[in-house]
């Protein structure tokens, strides 16, 4: 996925990637067969893609790409979730270690980076109002 220049929202729609993340969660609440098949996505829809999309903002500088932060326009505790459970769940953790290729402790320290990294490029009109860049940190990390 990540070969793709679509994902790149801060390309898309003459650099207006709110809009193109507007649209996104948008037919996501519109696509009743995506409800048919996974119930527990009703109603969070909205959530789901701003975590969707804070993971692959990771991913994206780890790879030495950027894509828009449209999760850090948003309240944190909208990913929240998503942070605990790689902070605290073993097994998804593991996932994320894997998909970095990285070992466990350099998650805090690399997506703190990461996180200053999104912060300083700029959100357009909009200001970061999303999680800290400790957020990821364990307490023996800050």
């Amino acid at each position: 996925m990540l070969l793709y220049q679509e994902i790149f929202y801060s390309e898309a729609l003459g650099h207006h990637s709110d809009k193109v993340n507007d649209h996104v969660r948008d037919r996501l609440d519109k696509l009743t067969w995506l409800l048919a098949i996974e119930p527990r996505l009703k109603e969070k829809t909205f959530d789901y893609q701003l975590q969707v999309n804070l993971l692959l903002a990771l991913l994206t500088i780890h790879k030495g790409d950027y894509l828009w932060p449209n999760f850090a326009r948003f309240y944190g505790n909208y990913v929240a979730p998503l942070v605990s459970k790689i902070r605290y769940d073993k097994d998804f953790q593991s996932e994320i270690i894997k998909l970095f290729g990285i070992d466990s402790k350099q998650i805090g320290p690399l997506f703190k980076q990461y996180l200053e990294k999104l912060s300083q490029s700029g959100m357009g009109k909009y200001h970061w109002r999303s999680i800290g860049r400790d957020a990821f940190l364990t307490q023996q990390e800050k």
